[in-house]
């Protein structure tokens, strides 16, 4: 039984139930044993190499709804700014996250009003 140990960036969460989602979507593939992260936007997964492979892993996060990052090529270099946002409307959520998709560098906005706060994922190199 090899085990196997590997570390995926997730990018859709937007609270603590997605994570529950996606760990249990993973923990129903033979052999895995998964903790998912929202915090870190993170999977750790532990799986036996034998059973299931590295492409069924990441299929079974796509199914549930959510994208998976390539470590090497995507989460690498980025940065994340977390900051404080007073509660508003969805509308105000909207404008807030296209105003903030248009700048140069950022990949990723996600407004989080249970904890009043939007977090950006960019690109500290491009300006």
């Amino acid at each position: 039984m090899p085990k196997e140990k590997l570390v995926l960036g997730i990018r859709g969460m937007h609270c603590a139930i997605c994570a529950q989602t996606i760990e249990e979507n993973l923990n129903k593939l033979p052999s895995v044993k998964a903790n998912v992260n929202f915090a870190l936007e993170k999977a750790f997964v532990e799986y036996d190499s034998e059973k299931v492979d590295v492409d069924r892993i990441k299929k079974a996060i796509r199914d549930a709804g959510y994208d998976v990052l390539e470590e090497s090529k995507e989460i690498e270099g980025m940065r994340k700014a977390n900051l404080k946002i007073s509660r508003r409307d969805n509308r105000s959520a909207e404008i807030v996250e296209r105003a903030l998709r248009k700048i140069e560098g950022v990949l990723d906005v996600k407004t989080e009003f249970a904890f009043e706060r939007v977090v950006i994922t960019f690109d500290p190199k491009k300006k």
